[in-house]
């Protein structure tokens, strides 16, 4: 598993920074500032940190701008126009359409004063999930705000407040009209198996939808799990409706799926699977219909 350590160079010399990294064991020193070249970076310049980490700790360095705040962020806040706590950031993970617009949902994270990145964790340390909703009767978003959005990109946007509903704890109202990408991750499988759920709540009935007395004793409604891609089947219902029959633990689902742009990809790629070797669905729960709440797949990763 790999270990995260965050670290800032102000208040500290070269001798303290390098001393703390060994001896944490670090091997490679990834930096997400914007401006590594600033007059006041002193030994923590671009350059010369990737030399000193190589000569002084046998570390690797690397500069990664899509981890970085965006220029505009930081002088928002610099500017005290903005809080980060405000300032809400997700890792999309769901983007489905939903009644004309579409239903976005990815998990929490956090950039500290330095720029770092950080999974927001529950009290059972799970990754937060975060879904921002719209006033509107079932809360999708306008596809012109969202329409350029993708899976794994980092979007933040201005947060109004939790706005849970039944088990959707993870709503939220957002403000003004502005969903900003800020980067992407590609995220490998072993990191993505790292945002995986695999309590029983969701999935645990083993049947495609829930009853109202299931739904009531969940306080989540959405998940992401691991399955392998061999084993997934995709099969089209009329002219716009994918579903997807996959074995979770010891079922076999068949599930719509509502993620648009990868089945815009399958449209023209239909065996787009048979390179990839780990898959990741985001599994959500729709709102009641018929007395039942039914499961859909609203994300499609695969790698």
């Amino acid at each position: 598993m790999i270990q995260l350590f965050t670290i800032g160079f102000t208040e500290k010399s070269a001798e303290r920074f390098f001393d703390l990294l060994a001896g944490n064991g670090v091997t490679c020193i990834t930096d997400t500032r914007v401006n590594t070249t600033g007059q006041l970076s002193g030994f923590a310049k671009g350059s010369d940190l990737a030399f000193f980490a190589r000569t002084i700790g046998n570390m690797q360095y690397a500069h990664h701008l899509d981890l970085a705040p965006t220029r505009e962020l930081l002088a928002r806040y610099r500017a005290k126009e903005l809080s980060w706590e405000a300032y809400e950031t997700e890792y999309l993970l769901a983007n489905s359409k939903k009644y004309g617009g579409r239903c976005l949902a990815g998990i929490e994270v956090e950039r500290d004063e330095a720029g770092a990145l950080h999974v927001t964790r529950t009290a059972h340390h799970l990754p937060a999930w975060i879904r921002p909703v719209s006033r509107t009767p079932y809360g999708e978003m306008p596809e012109k705000l969202v329409r350029h959005l993708q899976l794994c990109d980092l979007v933040s946007f201005d947060m109004d407040f939790a706005c849970p509903q039944e088990f959707q704890r993870e709503n939220v109202f957002y403000t003004a009209n502005r969903f900003e990408k800020t980067g992407n991750l590609n995220l490998k499988a072993h990191n993505l198996a790292q945002l995986t759920d695999t309590r029983e709540g969701l999935l645990g009935n083993l049947r495609k939808s829930l009853t109202p007395a299931e739904a009531a004793g969940l306080d989540h409604s959405i998940v992401l799990i691991r399955t392998q891609p061999s084993a997934m089947r995709f099969y089209e219902i009329g002219a716009t409706h994918l579903r997807t029959v996959f074995p979770y633990q010891d079922a076999t689902f068949d599930l719509p799926v509502t993620d648009i742009d990868f089945y815009l990809k399958w449209i023209d790629v239909p065996d787009l699977l048979s390179p990839a070797t780990d898959g990741f669905l985001c599994v959500s729960l729709r709102r009641e219909k018929d007395g039942f709440y039914y499961k859909l797949v609203a994300g499609v990763l695969v790698v």
